[in-house]
């Protein structure tokens, strides 16, 4: 498309003649600080250049085919391109951008989560990590954040970072191994690994990018429920205790799994695994809506209501009432970076439920 078509496409939109499909393509930033921005061909054109991708969004979000019974956000791969202007992207009917200009005060002041960490030493020490930092690594006899300031000195003593809700960190193990922690979760691991074996301990949910141990030492993630084993790769446990089953997503590599019951399993990129009440079950799975997290998203393809709640409650550290949540399914995704306000209220214009917030008390009617 080149810039004399784009002019023409704001020039129809503005003037109400554009298709349902050009609508949809102009109002994913619709909204801006609670007014309509306006439209610029540089804007436009960014987006517009990704033709390739834009032509299975429409194919995929129901644009020509809308479904009646379920809002459909726009899937995740588009919401990456536009998240880089808007933060928040999603499918949206048009509408009056009074509705978010008259959002609750209340769910706008309760921001995303971000850097927060406590690192605990084996011998009951802790510090605080700082939060104007994401990253603590070994280097050489110290371990240091990521802009070179000493955390601590090394010694022998074994390591936790623990993040509470609404907080993340990033490791970098003694092997080179690079570990992204999630909110309300916990890493175990020692200042050096042994040869034969590096083990680590994990409560909640971490995405691994596992370095080649020397010798061909094996890595191991400990949780409650199964033992993860590799040699190098890339992979996502969510061992969350609330969570239905452990679940390990494979990137890259091959990953052999054994849950505490004797069960084994091996994994290929683009499978999931968790235990079941007879054994390990093995799925087919879009990874990217496993990951995004890590990257700074939320991203949902067919997901629970239920699920999804239960991520924005870690998140942005609130207080989830499950009694009353209804059935219903999403797809889409949205930055992590935006108030949980303006994620309740894209929920919303499903026109299928209402969230109230009550001291710090999440609820869905």
């Amino acid at each position: 498309m080149n810039n004399e078509q784009v002019r023409e496409l704001i020039h129809r939109y503005n003037e109400g003649n554009a298709s349902p499909e050009e609508q949809a393509l102009l109002e994913n930033w619709y909204y801006q600080q609670g007014e309509k921005t306006p439209l610029t061909e540089e804007d436009l054109l960014f987006i517009l250049q990704k033709e390739s991708i834009w032509n299975g969004t429409l194919r995929r979000s129901g644009l020509l085919a809308p479904r009646i019974k379920r809002f459909r956000w726009l899937p995740y791969a588009a919401a990456v391109v536009l998240c880089l202007m808007m933060g928040a992207i999603f499918f949206l009917y048009r509408g009056d951008n009074a509705q978010i200009a008259q959002q609750r005060v209340s769910r706008q002041e309760i921001l995303p989560g971000g850097n927060q960490a406590t690192l605990f030493f084996s011998d009951g020490q802790s510090v605080e990590l700082r939060t104007d930092q994401k990253e603590i690594r070994l280097d050489g006899q110290q371990i240091v954040y990521s802009d070179g300031s000493v955390v601590s000195p090394k010694d022998n003593r074994s390591l936790t970072v623990k993040t509470p809700r609404g907080g993340q960190y990033k490791l970098v193990l003694p092997d080179g191994t690079q570990v992204w922690l999630n909110a309300e979760s916990a890493l175990t691991y020692p200042q050096s690994f042994g040869e034969d074996e590096r083990k680590v301990t994990l409560h909640g949910e971490a995405y691994f990018d596992v370095a080649k141990g020397k010798n061909g030492a094996a890595f191991v993630v400990h949780s409650p429920q199964m033992d993860i084993k590799v040699l190098g790769t890339k992979f996502n446990v969510n061992a969350y205790p609330d969570e239905v089953a452990t679940k390990t997503t494979l990137i890259e590599g091959s990953v052999n799994i054994k849950t505490v019951e004797g069960y084994s399993a091996i994994i290929k990129p683009g499978q999931q695994a968790y235990q079941t009440a007879g054994g390990i079950r093995v799925d087919q799975v879009d990874t990217h809506s496993f990951v995004a997290w890590k990257d700074g998203y939320f991203a949902f393809e067919n997901t629970g209501l239920t699920d999804i709640v239960r991520q924005l409650s870690r998140w942005y550290a609130v207080t989830p009432d499950y009694s009353s949540i209804p059935d219903l399914h999403f797809t889409g995704g949205i930055s992590r970076d935006v108030p949980l306000g303006q994620v309740l209220d894209m929920l919303e214009k499903s026109g299928k439920i209402e969230f109230v917030l009550n001291n710090n008390q999440l609820r869905v009617y």
